[in-house]
């Protein structure tokens, strides 16, 4: 009788020893999930900073090619309109 009441207890904490590994690995997995989407989050940011420097240049360099078209016409023009 102790014999079985013993081994029933070992095998209930078994179960709950592997209940907590498993619940274990769950919460790992989400981490990792979590993580992975606050990283992917973080490169998306880093994407969009990029490409407003890369409008931001191309801006300015509208801006440069704006300057240096404008200049001659001004020149051009008579006097007595400028």
């Amino acid at each position: 009788m102790a014999m079985q009441a013993g081994k029933h207890g070992y095998q209930s904490i078994l179960h709950f020893s592997r209940e907590r590994e498993r619940e274990r690995e769950r919460e790992r997995e989400r981490e990792r999930r979590e993580r992975g989407e606050r990283e992917e989050r973080e490169r998306e940011r880093e994407r969009e900073r990029e490409r407003e420097r890369e409008r931001e240049r191309e801006r300015e360099r509208e801006g440069e090619n704006i300057n240096k078209v404008k200049i001659p016409l001004l020149k051009n023009l008579p006097t007595n309109i400028v």
